[in-house]
């Protein structure tokens, strides 16, 4: 008589544990395997990610997949020790866009506003007596500079107000300055 046995390996393949710069990502489970981090805006370094192995003879893949200049996805592979059962974590990693919908400045016909300030959202151009409506500021004479290089800026017109939306990068928040023009009243009361 022969008697073979057979050793059986395991078909374990999840992680204990991954780990960005050193820290237990924020809600991990090993049978959880889909997870999104968010860095800081500004960020120009990504962080490095580590595992912890659910049992020895594991084999791990880590691909990093770079989507654009503000999101990478890591796909960590976990292959059993069976080598047949597999489980994928997946690690989308986005860096926070600005939120920054202020502008640095706003020129009429290359003139600086007078007493810009960019939290201040409300401005009045008052011109002379005699001055006609067809001599008010467009938006083609506005050049409005946001604070942030990513921002979009729109000038549009309402009537004789100058209206200046500006987006910031992320899409979610916005700043409306807004450019009142007339003419002042006449004091002559003949």
């Amino acid at each position: 008589y022969t008697i073979q046995f057979t050793y059986l390996k395991s078909a374990y393949a999840y992680l204990e544990g991954i780990y960005q710069d050193g820290t237990l990502i924020d809600g991990f489970r090993p049978d959880s395997f889909e997870y999104s981090i968010t860095l800081p805006y500004g960020t120009t370094q990504l962080p490095t990610f580590t595992y912890q192995t659910g049992k020895d003879g594991q084999i791990i893949e880590i691909d990093t997949i770079t989507v654009n200049d503000n999101k990478t996805t890591y796909i960590i592979t976990v292959t059993a020790p069976d080598e047949e059962t597999a489980c994928t974590y997946t690690l989308d990693v986005n860096i926070a866009l600005c939120d920054n919908a202020l502008l640095a400045n706003i020129l009429i016909n290359g003139q600086a506003l007078q007493d810009f300030q960019a939290e201040f959202m409300d401005y009045q151009i008052t011109y002379p007596v005699g001055t006609a409506e067809s001599d008010f500021a467009t938006p083609e004479d506005i050049t409005a500079t946001p604070q942030d290089p990513n921002a979009s800026v729109i000038v549009s017109q309402n009537d004789a107000d100058i209206i200046i939306q500006v987006i910031a990068q992320d899409g979610q928040h916005t700043a409306i300055y807004t450019i009142a023009q007339s003419i002042l009243l006449s004091s002559n009361n003949r």
